[in-house]
């Protein structure tokens, strides 16, 4: 977040207006498993790089970024689904 700004008529919010790189896949690991996996999957002829590419959906550009496709979910439905098990 770098900012808080008057709100405009006709936005939804919140929104993300820019970022940069992809987000890691899901269960990498942490902080140190994503480094472990970008070690892996930027170095061409790494031992394991073509099972953690299919592990990851099958491709991954780390410098991939679009503000359009991130989601913001509501916490509280997360939240609900979480305590009844959905």
């Amino acid at each position: 977040m770098e900012g808080i700004f008057a709100r405009e008529k006709g936005i939804r919010y919140p929104r993300c207006i820019d970022g940069r790189r992809a987000c890691p896949p899901e269960d990498c690991g942490g902080v140190n498993g994503f480094n472990d996996f970008l070690e892996t999957v930027l170095v061409l002829g790494s031992e394991n790089r073509e099972e953690m590419i299919t592990w990851a959906g099958g491709k991954y550009d780390p410098k991939k970024f679009d503000p359009k496709e991130v989601i913001f979910d509501d916490p509280l439905k997360r939240w609900n689904a979480a305590l009844q098990g959905n």
